[in-house]
């Protein structure tokens, strides 16, 4: 199985104000966003070098385990596993009970590139994301 780290997603209530404020000190760029349906919500993807950063924006949604994944208005949302068969791990967990709090998706980005992902918590409450594809 391919395992990488894809990103860390930030909560924030500024969208502009953090882009600036990454770019000026470390050299982030933008280069992809998302509008995603509750809870998920708005991402604005940043890179410089090899690290990705989602600066992520949650919507409340009226499901009280979905709205785990954007339950604060602000700091470290979700870390997030690339893998080459998310389906695989997807069925796994589902076999095995571990909590998946947003179900397996196929998501488009405005860039047109595409991913599928679910998001689970893991036995300490950690909301993890893992996901195929974007950079596949």
């Amino acid at each position: 199985m391919k395992l990488s780290m894809d990103h860390v997603a930030i909560r924030v209530k500024d969208f502009e104000r953090c882009k600036s404020f990454y770019k000026k000190y470390f050299g982030f760029e933008q280069f992809d966003s998302f509008d995603d349906p509750p809870p998920i919500g708005k991402e604005i993807h940043l890179r410089s070098g090899d690290v990705h950063l989602e600066l992520f924006m949650a919507r409340e949604s009226k499901d009280p385990e979905l709205d785990e994944i954007g339950k604060k208005d602000r700091g470290v949302c979700h870390l997030c596993f690339n893998v080459d068969r998310v389906e695989d791990i997807y069925n796994r967990m589902k076999a095995d009970g571990v909590p998946i709090i947003a179900e397996l998706v196929k998501a488009t980005f405005d860039s047109g590139k595409w991913c599928r992902y679910f998001f689970f918590k893991d036995p300490e409450d950690t909301v993890v994301e893992v996901l195929e594809g974007y950079y596949s």
